[in-house]
């Protein structure tokens, strides 16, 4: 999905369609996973037991508030700063009460118009582009394999039967997986994409990351409300005064739901959103 959030040429953001088609004190530190190879469900055999596997949404609703360029990542080198440091961040689109958009509706082709506030960026060298999202993503999905096909339900559990498909409202909140020595993790960090890399962070409306409270017996993570994408470009993009849009893409084929397996009996029984991924591309004028 590519999300063209300025242009020189109109005063709109766009979304389109591209073919390449995430109590301590108050200074506890944030916690992160190291990202994760998802595995794309296979159609030529059966669920694999206690297994998860991700594939394309046919919907996939989320909320923008802003993208922009940086300098320097905004949580730090290490990636475990709590604050959101924007002093090296140019804002390149804002929507402070944004209406929810079907991505998915793109996959297709056509386009779904964005209608905040764009910005040119000042000229510059930013290795960093960010999103910000709201945490709350509604996806659904139909995945069929030798076995039987399934559907999504509004309970975010999975259903054999057509009648039961429905959208899954999944709130995004920690990213700890089982095992983890933590029980919040609000980075997710390091998932590969084209370009570089991106990190997902879980914060809230002024952008603060969760950390853990509460202690060992009933960690919490203690704020959310947003997510924040952070791409790691692996060559840093120059913005001059010929650049014409920055873009960024949502990785959604194959990857933008998953179906997971709980029971050990091979049948999909939980389903909700894929791990976030996108990149960005900064084009110039032709």
């Amino acid at each position: 999905m590519v999300f063209n959030n300025i242009s020189k040429l109109s005063g709109v953001a766009v979304v389109s369609i591209s073919i390449q088609l995430f109590s301590h004190a108050a200074f506890a530190v944030a916690s992160n996973e190291n990202a994760s190879v998802s595995t794309s469900c296979d159609t030529s055999s059966a669920f694999t037991a206690n297994a998860d596997c991700t594939t394309t949404p046919s919907v996939y609703k989320v909320t923008i508030y802003e993208m922009g360029l940086c300098s320097s990542h905004p949580y730090g080198t290490a990636k475990t700063e709590n604050n959101f440091d924007a002093s090296t961040c140019v804002t390149t689109y804002t929507d402070t009460a944004p209406s929810t958009v079907d991505i998915a509706t793109t996959l297709s082709g056509g386009s779904v118009s964005l209608p905040g506030a764009s910005a040119i960026p000042a000229e510059g060298v930013y290795a960093y582009p960010y999103i910000v999202l709201g945490s709350s993503f509604n996806t659904a999905g139909i995945y069929t394999n030798s076995a039987d096909t399934y559907y999504s339900t509004s309970t975010c559990t999975v259903s054999t039967v057509a009648g039961n498909y429905g959208e899954c409202t999944d709130s995004l909140t920690n990213f700890t997986f089982s095992g983890s020595a933590t029980e919040c993790d609000s980075g997710y960090i390091g998932a590969a994409v084209s370009g570089g890399t991106i990190d997902g962070f879980v914060a809230d409306s002024s952008l603060v990351r969760s950390v853990e409270t509460g202690g060992a017996s009933g960690g919490v993570c203690n704020n959310s409300g947003r997510v924040v994408g952070v791409m790691n470009l692996s060559a840093p993009v120059t913005v001059t005064s010929d650049t014409y849009s920055v873009v960024f893409n949502f990785v959604l084929t194959n990857y933008g739901i998953q179906f997971i397996e709980t029971g050990g009996d091979a049948v999909a029984d939980e389903f909700g959103s894929g791990p976030f991924s996108g990149y960005f591309v900064v084009s110039d004028a032709d």
